[in-house]
């Protein structure tokens, strides 16, 4: 007379929980770690820092960005009016429908101050360190 599955499923339960238990630590470490070695994303890659254009009133979202020489601000305008992105110094002046985008790189270090033509409540500041 054999046995029924169901009487020796008891039995077989903790061995086979024992064999998941040891078995998925390693099976989860591989899936987790790559295959290779990763290189490091290289010191100084320029990034682009998005400033959205919204609100109301309408604001620079975030109104200062901390970057690096190198990197880039990109300007988006999110609001139903047009806009501007304008440098206090003159250094830039994009005029911004709503919908559009503007990207301008900063290749050294300074601090700039700008504002919006048309609504001179709206400033911001790039700092580049």
């Amino acid at each position: 007379m054999s046995r029924s599955p169901l009487r020796t499923l008891p039995r077989a339960l903790p061995r086979t929980l024992l064999r998941t238990l040891t078995v998925l630590p390693a099976l989860l470490a591989t899936a987790v770690l790559p295959a290779g070695p990763v290189a490091a994303e290289p010191r100084g890659a320029a990034v682009t820092v998005t400033v959205v254009i919204e609100g109301a009133p309408a604001a620079f979202v975030p109104q200062a960005v901390s970057i690096h020489p190198g990197d880039s601000v990109r300007w988006l305008n999110n609001d139903n009016d047009t806009h501007t992105t304008t440098s206090d110094s003159g250094l830039w002046d994009a005029v911004l429908d709503p919908g559009q985008s503007f990207t301008r790189p900063f290749p050294a270090g300074a601090t700039f101050a700008y504002h919006c033509e048309f609504h001179p409540s709206m400033t911001g500041t790039v700092v580049v360190q």
